[in-house]
């Protein structure tokens, strides 16, 4: 858990596959300021679309990695379709 209450905005339109589960994203908006993040979370920032391409380049599985990068251009192609 990241400590961030959220809202959602959008249903990433698709179901990724990783190793060994699918998943479903959702576009998240942050609601009020974020508080403590659980054991299971290293660390919590904000950042930009090239840093969060940049940091998910270096997810060592290929599947996870392919995965989060689509899941990212899906959610900011989703997000500036709202803006």
């Amino acid at each position: 858990m990241t400590g961030q209450a959220s809202q959602v905005l959008a249903l990433i339109p698709c179901v990724f596959a990783g190793t060994t589960t699918s998943t479903v994203f959702f576009l998240m908006g942050p609601v009020g300021e974020p508080g403590p993040f659980s054991d299971e979370t290293a660390t919590v920032r904000w950042v930009d679309y090239e840093a969060a391409r940049r940091l998910i380049a270096t997810t060592t599985t290929a599947t996870g990695r392919e995965r989060d990068l689509r899941a990212l251009d899906l959610a900011f192609a989703i997000w500036r379709g709202l803006r």
